[in-house]
């Protein structure tokens, strides 16, 4: 692992060619949007809305639980648009930070906080158990105009070895009014590789919208593409028959897939004129923490189209 592939622990990035690998700013408070349900099939929205699908932490969260911050992110004494999230949102793979995310969905508006954020770093044994105190900082927050790319949040930097650590955060008033107070659990892992496309239905009859999308049960993250192939086998080569676009108008557009988590949702709608048979599903991605995967490879399942039955 390079150097410059550390910095993969950031909650969403989309890649877009042009020069290299250029990341574009989607918000680091976007990881819980990352599989979105679209149509409106009865099996869909349950297919699509589950994520993270593998929680790394939930062992030590049962044993010890903490006061996390909300799920929306929304804090009840911060201003309306205003964001505090934990960071990183998935297992961190070597060296990087730890810690909260303080961002604005109201870019470059003046907020008035007049907050004193209070912070510290434990490392924890995987039954939550505080083994030892290994930071503390303190942060006073007057007006400010946030960005999307600016860090208020309190991070730290942890070595890449395999551990479990805590961050504790608070809020008070210049006056000394304590506001709120907040942990999360973060942890560094081993990478592992564990990536599979899954659908919502292995067998289809046309009309119906088929659902599929990215899983990455492994701890490391893949760049994946934002667009699937669907193919038809006849006899031994496969045919293809359409491409689903999830891209919008970004052209060559790639996004990350954190370990845990799962990828865009892509819905297909068969079409009525689908002839029976067998057919797949494919989206190519590249292992992030691999140098030189040339076209990466592509991940896909296998769904059967049958006749619709007749009326009679």
């Amino acid at each position: 692992m390079t150097g410059s592939r550390e910095r993969w622990n950031r909650p969403l990035k989309v890649a877009m060619a042009g020069s290299g690998l250029v990341l574009a700013v989607l918000a680091a408070f976007m990881t819980w949007s990352m599989a979105t349900a679209s149509g409106h099939d009865e099996r869909g929205p349950r297919f699509c809305q589950r994520n993270p699908v593998k929680d790394y932490l939930a062992a030590v969260k049962q044993v010890v639980p903490l006061h996390e911050v909300p799920v929306s992110r929304k804090l009840p004494f911060a201003p309306q648009g205003l964001l505090v999230y934990a960071y990183p949102e998935s297992p961190l793979v070597g060296r990087g930070a730890v810690g909260f995310g303080i961002a604005d969905e109201a870019v470059n508006w003046p907020r008035h906080l007049d907050w004193i954020v209070s912070a510290s770093l434990s490392r924890v044994s995987a039954k939550g158990r505080v083994l030892k105190v290994i930071r503390r900082k303190t942060r006073r927050i007057g007006t400010r105009r946030l960005n999307i790319n600016e860090n208020l949040g309190p991070r730290f930097a942890v070595p890449g070895a395999p551990a479990y650590y805590r961050v504790d955060i608070s809020f008070k008033t210049f006056r000394g009014d304590v506001l709120g107070t907040y942990a999360e659990y973060s942890r560094v892992m081993k990478p592992r590789f564990d990536v599979d496309m899954r659908i919502n239905d292995s067998v289809v009859e046309p009309g119906q919208v088929l659902r599929a999308r990215l899983e990455n049960l492994g701890t490391e993250p893949v760049l994946a593409e934002l667009d699937v192939s669907v193919e038809k086998r006849e006899g031994p080569e496969w045919r293809s028959v359409a491409r689903v676009n999830n891209r919008g108008r970004v052209v060559d557009a790639r996004a990350f897939v954190y370990g845990g988590y799962a990828g865009r949702c892509f819905a297909y709608r068969i079409p009525r004129d689908a002839g029976e048979g067998e057919y797949r599903i494919t989206e190519r991605l590249r292992r992030y923490l691999i140098e030189d995967e040339g076209e990466g490879w592509g991940k896909g399942a296998a769904f059967r189209v049958r006749a619709q039955p007749s009326g009679d």
